[in-house]
């Protein structure tokens, strides 16, 4: 729907709210603009926001009449009437009887429990967890009694994440929730709440997630509420000034052992199911470490988790044993969604991602192919793309000596062609050296590699690294940290998804890799039953997720 504001929008609204008793979607409708827009324009337009806060106050008014009467119980005339003329359609009273209507006990137990400042008031908003009510005109919520900025809105997912006193949360949802978000908004509120004494550590899968994700969604909060504040990028270090006063500490999940030396009163880790099992084990058992700086306001320390699902990882775990409040919310929860955002998301998964990508549910996905949107017809040509092969190449490398693997292609309209493996048992770096000299030496050529080669070696002379190898020999090494495994497998099956990757026939161990990978119950890679199998596939993940990774993220962090 393409229709533009109009002045009269507001008064339509009014009309359409009071006098029809519309909800805001059947409004929106009734305007001819999407229910997307209907809440651009309360945020665009001051009279149209009046406009719906005033309709839905009339109802909500109305609502509680009504509510209350019931609760209190009531008197009322029952009249019976004895139709004496059909072709008049007259009527005669023959009997009037006052009746009584007895109080209505569930009316009255609800009243106790919500009616404004009742001493029996119990919020029901922070401890619901069923979302049905969220699937109506009440999912976007004013929630002024909790905001540290006024009239700021929040989702109930978000409001239960900031508000429940557990020392422990999770927000387990769908991509596109808002749960990002609604971790930028929590550490905010520790940092009120604390008066002056709060550090709060934020924690990301890699420091380049971090920078990509967390440390803008922080900073456009700071600034959309003009919260003064400045920032070191060396420390990765937010100094709240004025009202505000506090600290936030940006740190990477990537390696437990750096988790030291420090401490926080407040926690937030994000993505936290990206990690690795025994990651995610040795990371909360240093947070909890590390979570013990004492302040006098804001109550005890606490943690919280804020991810999509993988399989049954860590945080099913601490859910399960009533660890962490389990937080739920769904992709379709975030009504600024787009409808094209949402299409695009159902078709890039089966059916079972689907229940943990857009649901955020615990699901098994033993047995499931790690590759599921490789398709061998789609993604497979009948042709000799290395013939073809530019100047200018980029390659995967995993380092293994049993077997050492390297995908070789180049990216051409967005679309990446692969036409050159190598896998081969009992090698090294600098056979692998030799093989890309040998074939291509008159390319120029990036290689993205498994970025651990930084450190280590598979060849048997002492302090030279595998990166190191490959640099001197002319080759340009592209990536920072290896991506979390997850988000590699994600990113792989996202550009087959999306036609991003063409591969020649002639690359029969990529293929096979493709077909047969598969993961066990935590969605890790299943590397036990085949272990020739995941490593050239690696490669490719390497590579990808240099190649496309931007384009990537904004996809997976979309907020609305």
């Amino acid at each position: 729907m393409k229709t533009k504001y109009r002045p009269n929008f507001p008064q339509k609204v009014l009309h359409f709210l009071r006098d029809k008793h519309l909800t805001n979607r059947d409004a929106a409708k009734s305007l001819g603009i999407s229910y997307q827009t209907f809440y651009i324009y309360i945020d665009k337009y001051p009279d149209f926001r009046d406009a719906v806060k005033e309709g839905n106050r009339i109802i909500i008014d109305e609502i509680e009449s009504a509510l209350i009467k019931s609760a209190l119980g009531y008197e009322f005339e029952e009249v019976t009437k004895e139709i004496k003329d059909s072709a008049t359609g007259e009527s005669k009273v023959i009997k009037k009887t006052n009746k009584h209507f007895s109080p209505n006990v569930t009316a009255a137990i609800f009243l106790a429990t919500n009616y404004k400042n009742s001493k029996f008031k119990r919020n029901p908003d922070l401890y619901q967890q069923d979302n049905s009510l969220q699937s109506v005109d009440f999912k976007y919520v004013s929630i002024n009694e909790f905001s540290i900025i006024p009239e700021m809105e929040l989702y109930r997912h978000q409001i239960r994440l900031i508000k429940l006193p557990r020392p422990f949360k999770a927000l387990v949802a769908g991509y596109g929730s808002g749960k990002t978000y609604g971790g930028a908004v929590w550490t905010i509120d520790r940092i009120k709440e604390r008066k002056g004494e709060g550090r709060i550590g934020v924690y990301s899968p890699t420091y380049r997630l971090m920078k990509d994700v967390n440390i803008p969604e922080i900073t456009n909060f700071l600034n959309k509420y003009k919260i003064p504040y400045s920032y070191t990028d060396s420390d990765k270090k937010f100094t709240l000034k004025g009202e505000l006063k506090g600290e936030i500490w940006c740190r990477s999940m990537d390696d437990p052992n750096t988790l030291i030396g420090y401490e926080t009163t407040d926690t937030w880790l994000d993505e936290f199911d990206t990690l690795s099992v025994d990651k995610q084990k040795a990371v909360w058992t240093a947070i909890i470490q590390r979570n013990r700086k004492v302040a006098k306001h804001g109550g005890t320390q606490q943690i919280i988790i804020t991810t999509t699902p993988e399989g049954f990882r860590y945080t099913y775990e601490l859910v399960q044993n009533d660890t962490v409040e389990h937080i739920k919310a769904k992709t379709d929860d975030n009504i600024f969604l787009p409808d094209s955002y949402i299409e695009n998301f159902i078709s890039q998964f089966d059916t079972i991602r689907l229940q943990q990508a857009r649901n955020g549910e615990f699901v098994n996905l033993t047995g499931l192919r790690a590759y599921y949107s490789f398709d061998q017809d789609k993604h497979v040509v009948n042709e000799n793309i290395r013939a073809g092969f530019p100047t200018h190449l980029h390659c995967g490398m995993d380092f293994n000596v049993d077997p050492m693997t390297a995908v070789i292609g180049y990216t051409q309209d967005n679309v990446s062609r692969y036409g050159a493996e190598y896998w081969a048992m009992n090698s090294n770096t600098y056979q692998m050296r030799d093989a890309l000299k040998r074939d291509f030496p008159n390319n120029q050529i990036a290689i993205r590699p498994d970025m651990t080669g930084r450190a280590r070696s598979t060849n048997a002379q002492y302090g030279i690294t595998d990166h190191t190898i490959l640099h001197d020999a002319g080759f340009r090494i592209e990536g920072t940290n290896n991506p979390a495994e997850r988000d590699r497998l994600n990113m792989v099956n996202w550009a087959f998804h999306q036609g991003k990757i063409i591969l020649s026939k002639d690359m029969i161990h990529l293929i096979n890799d493709l077909n047969q990978c598969t993961v066990n119950e935590t969605g890790s890679l299943n590397k036990k039953d085949n272990k020739l199998l995941t490593h050239i596939s690696d490669a490719l993940g390497y590579d990808i997720y240099e190649q496309y990774y931007h384009q990537f993220i904004n996809f997976k962090v979309y907020q609305g």
